[in-house]
């Protein structure tokens, strides 16, 4: 899978330094277009993941829409 395309990135990141150690905070929505290759050539889906951030194992909400198959 390759992305071809950003529909959009927004969020928030930061980084605070802490007893002398830098810690990045992040909390990021995004969409992208894929295309696929190799032996998924001719594949295309968009993704959407919303709230991915650093203090959670999972995104919110994650959804993949394949257009063309």
């Amino acid at each position: 899978m390759k992305i071809t395309g950003v529909e959009s990135i927004d969020g928030e990141a930061s980084i605070a330094v802490s007893r002398g150690e830098p810690r990045m905070g992040y909390e990021l929505n995004f969409k992208l277009e894929l295309t696929g290759l190799y032996y998924l050539d001719g594949l295309l889906c968009t993704i959407n993941i919303e709230e991915f951030c650093d203090d959670q194992g999972d995104p919110e909400s994650a959804t993949i829409s394949i257009t063309k198959l």
